[in-house]
């Protein structure tokens, strides 16, 4: 058994495979199952599975079928009393998933021995309510967090994001003063390399002060709207609005 499930093991040149039951028997009478969807058991025990019971749905048909019997639970995703990651951890996994990461990569990203609940969650079988990231930019932090070193206290992780930003920023510096001043070609994917670099300290020091770079970017764009509403003016830039830098 597993999570209520009847399971089946396999064992295969010296190796043990494990498949829930209920999968096998839709499988057996109906053929692979599709893309994105689930097998549900239309009466709730999950041991009983007779064909008449099970059917193929998606995640989302399958929550409803639960909230429809009042069965489903309220708290999800993180709230949930035994989640072990965040919704933007779940986001992160399902964007990874959707751009080629296998589940045993990205478990062995957060964890081995949460491969099964990985493959959950890329499926849409746990953070069923947790909506898919908009963009790269609102899961990547995520990924920061997910990287940095956790034996640093609060104030060391300060310093290390500062000091990465000024390290990467040099390595940035000297890319470009050995293209101007030294006669070598400019080295575009060693730059491009550098400002990810740059752009990761970045975003964990905005992180470490809780503060997210699409609002950092709304403020920036809106001061610069405000500054230079034509474009660069010199005479704007010699009298710019007392308290704001550029």
């Amino acid at each position: 058994m597993r999570n209520g499930y009847r399971t089946l093991c396999l064992q295969k040149d010296m190796e043990f495979y494990t498949f829930c039951e209920h999968r096998c028997v839709w499988t057996w009478f109906n053929g692979e199952i599709p893309d994105g969807y689930v097998i549900n058991h239309i009466d709730f025990n999950r041991s009983n599975n007779k064909i008449e019971n099970l059917e193929a749905i998606t995640q989302t048909q399958n929550l409803k079928h639960s909230q429809d019997a009042g069965r489903a639970n309220k708290a999800s995703g993180e709230d949930a009393g035994r989640a072990k990651f965040t919704n933007r951890e779940a986001q992160l996994m399902r964007w990874l998933h959707k751009n080629g990461w296998k589940t045993a990569q990205i478990a062995e990203l957060f964890g081995e021995k949460y491969q099964n609940i990985v493959g959950r969650i890329v499926n849409g079988a746990r953070y069923g309510k947790v909506p898919d990231a908009a963009s790269i930019m609102s899961i990547y932090p995520a990924l920061v967090l997910h990287t940095i070193n956790h034996n640093l206290t609060e104030e060391q992780q300060l310093a290390n994001a500062a000091m990465g930003m000024c390290g990467e920023l040099g390595e940035v510096e000297d890319i470009l003063k050995k293209h101007q001043f030294q006669g070598h070609e400019l080295d575009r994917d060693h730059l491009i390399e550098e400002l990810g670099d740059l752009v990761y300290y970045i975003t964990l020091l905005m992180c470490l002060v809780d503060y997210n770079m699409a609002d950092t970017m709304f403020n920036n764009m809106d001061k610069l709207m405000r500054r230079y509403p034509n474009g660069f003016s010199a005479e704007r830039s010699i009298h710019r609005d007392e308290g704001t830098t550029i």
